[in-house]
């Protein structure tokens, strides 16, 4: 009876110390698959950046921009603690993001703003012409 209890001892102790190793791998396995998760996020992001620029350029390609000239009259300016998003992107504006103010008061990223401009004369919401609107206001 001795021999056997010690035997359901040892027994046990095996399937404890078997049970924390696999436990230890699950876990060990389950960080491995965040990172690759988050990797992938991240080129999931940046493709997604790459279409949006691609499809910018190919829907206004021939439209006529907003000159340079006038381009360098748009208001820039950090953007302060806000909820708003830009509405050509749909993103959040981020604290201390750099955004454009048209003259219509919209306001968007810089970038987006800029990839907009250089193939639409028109604001993205109100689709006022931004080139007439600066000149209205430089008179």
């Amino acid at each position: 009876m001795s021999v056997l209890i010690g035997e359901e001892s040892k027994s046990k102790n095996c399937q404890i110390q078997v049970n924390q190793q696999n436990e230890e791998s699950v876990i060990s396995q389950i960080r491995i698959w965040e990172q690759v998760a988050r990797e992938y996020q991240q080129e999931i992001q940046q493709l997604q950046q790459q279409i949006w620029d691609n499809n910018m350029n190919k829907v206004f390609q021939k439209c006529n921009g907003v000159p340079k000239n006038y381009l360098e009259k748009i208001k820039r300016m950090k953007m302060g603690k806000s909820n708003k998003k830009c509405s050509i992107c749909f993103n959040e504006f981020q604290k201390d993001e750099l955004i454009m103010q048209l003259p219509c008061q919209h306001i968007f990223h810089e970038h987006c703003c800029k990839s907009w401009l250089v193939n639409s004369r028109k604001c993205p919401n109100c689709r006022s012409d931004v080139v007439e609107m600066i000149k209205n206001q430089l008179k």
